[in-house]
């Protein structure tokens, strides 16, 4: 009976030992996955901390890039204006060391003129328009030899002293990109460099030519761009060009912007090139900046009585007063454009008192 009892207590220990062998693996995998759970949730918060320093370290480096962007920008900005400061210290320094004399239309004047135009213009644009500038005619206003009929024509309405205009075309046609100026009569918000930049882009041709400028030497540059900005905030038709036509009596430079590539443009091209021309002997604007209109001294006979209406009108304004306050555009030729008194004493053909 005891070998039986004991039996029984063997079998319920063998039991027991298997119930908590069960319970004892049962608790080893619920310790075994709570382990696994805090490893992967500490994973994941690693991480997440290592992404957060990562892009702390990224936007600490772009603000660093960008300070030494900003850094470098304003270093080379200082330098380009040190070095635009001094050059326009030289200019200075050259025209004090060496003055020019009030220019005046008189005597033997020579005139350089060049054709240029910007890469993505070709020759063969260019070329017809071109050949009826170069015409040899001195009766033709389309030709740009008839600028020299027209001044001398003009003179003898003064008695003025004998001169002449030689014209030097030159040969081929220059290719120059240059930077975009627009209207250069407006100042507001522009770079007060940029005409002294787009000069001096076009000084490499007198250069390239041997060609230096001075008493009864003058250039004048045609530049051949029929580009349109197409802008509509600009304020000016000439904003939404290169440039708008203008000279540099100190400089003895004239600057003409040939916008319009067709033959028919010919005489109004040699219209603005003899006014642009007139401005390297003195010759001041008449017209109104701001509106359709001239001066009183832009009118083509100053002293008529009375005074409307005007037949002519002076080619510093190039317009004709009808009424008082009331124009319309004068034809160069038709002969209603003429060199009037006040443009006349300012290119020295009378004294500045008549």
């Amino acid at each position: 009976m005891l070998s039986a009892h004991f039996n029984h207590l063997q079998e319920r220990i063998y039991h027991l030992m298997i119930t908590l062998s069960k319970w004892l693996k049962a608790q080893s995998k619920k310790r075994l996955l709570i382990w696994l759970g805090v490893v992967v949730v500490s994973l994941a918060l690693l991480q997440v901390v290592v992404a957060n320093l990562r892009l702390r370290v990224s936007l600490h480096q772009r603000q660093q890039d960008k300070q030494a962007a900003r850094e470098a920008a304003d270093v080379a900005y200082q330098a380009l204006l040190e070095q635009q400061t001094q050059e326009q210290a030289e200019r200075a320094q050259l025209r004090q060391q060496a003055p020019l004399e009030r220019p005046q239309l008189v005597g033997i004047q020579n005139l350089y003129v060049f054709f240029v135009r910007p890469p993505d213009t070709s020759d063969a644009q260019i070329m017809p328009l071109i050949k009826q500038l170069q015409q040899f005619s001195s009766t033709r206003y389309d030709s740009l030899f008839a600028m020299h009929t027209f001044f001398a024509e003009q003179a003898r309405n003064y008695r003025a002293k004998p001169f002449t205009l030689v014209l030097h075309l030159a040969p081929t046609i220059e290719e120059l990109a240059v930077n975009r100026v627009g209207d250069v009569m407006e100042f507001w918000d522009r770079d007060v460099y940029a005409v002294q930049k787009l000069q001096d882009q076009f000084a490499t041709i007198l250069a390239k030519h041997k060609i230096v400028l001075g008493e009864g030497k003058s250039a004048l540059f045609i530049y051949f761009d029929d580009s349109f900005l197409g802008d509509e905030t600009a304020d000016s038709f000439y904003d939404q060009k290169a440039f708008r036509s203008f000279s540099d009596e100190g400089q003895r430079q004239a600057y003409v912007n040939a916008y319009d590539f067709s033959v028919a443009f010919a005489s109004t091209l040699v219209e603005i090139a003899a006014h642009e021309t007139l401005h390297l002997f003195g010759a001041k604007d008449k017209y109104l900046e701001n509106e359709y209109g001239c001066e009183a001294t832009g009118r083509g006979n100053p002293d008529q009585q009375p005074t409307f209406p005007q037949k002519t009108g002076d080619i510093m304004c190039g317009l004709i007063e009808q009424r008082e306050g009331e124009f319309h555009r004068a034809e160069f030729q038709q002969g209603e454009l003429v060199i009037n008194r006040h443009t006349a004493a300012e290119i020295g053909w009378i004294p500045l008192s008549e």
